[in-house]
């Protein structure tokens, strides 16, 4: 009987920590990106007029940056093709990883623009609040990088 009970408890707990990495991986894979932005959204309390800012703000950003994102995908797509080419050529790889590297850095500038835009639209308590979630964000990319669901990294931090 003993047994059965250890054996049910060790059954139950492997379940159970089994379950937690799975909605622990699921969350940071699926769910927390649009949890994240609605619950900024929410905790902005945006007026009408804000909100109106903010879209023309992001549909302006999306065009601008559209070409430049097509570019980055068309860069890397020639990158594969040169790397798994039967005679790669080093200097066309390095020339086309500049080039791939000044595309993100386009993109990075026109996204901090973007950002100390929305930031002039804020009231103080709106920035704060939304400085605070944009760092968030930044960690959650960074463990996206890593390729480690956000609950192994909360330990490293």
């Amino acid at each position: 009987m003993k047994a059965l009970k250890k054996l049910s408890l060790i059954g139950i707990s492997a379940l159970l920590l089994s379950g937690a990495q799975l909605n622990c991986f699921a969350q940071d894979k699926t769910e927390i990106p649009s949890v994240a932005v609605a619950e900024t959204k929410d905790m902005l309390q945006l007026t009408p007029e804000q909100k109106t800012k903010m879209k023309d703000l992001k549909v302006a950003k999306m065009k601008e940056t559209l070409p430049i994102k097509n570019q980055l995908g068309e860069k890397k797509a020639h990158l594969r093709t040169l790397s798994t080419s039967a005679k790669p050529d080093m200097i066309e790889i390095n020339k086309t990883i500049d080039e791939i590297g000044a595309l993100h850095t386009q993109l990075m500038k026109k996204n901090a623009a973007h950002q100390q835009e929305v930031r002039k639209i804020l009231t103080d308590d709106q920035r704060i609040i939304f400085d605070l979630r944009m760092s968030m964000e930044k960690k959650s990319m960074k463990h996206k990088k890593t390729g480690k669901p956000h609950c192994e990294n909360m330990n490293e931090e």
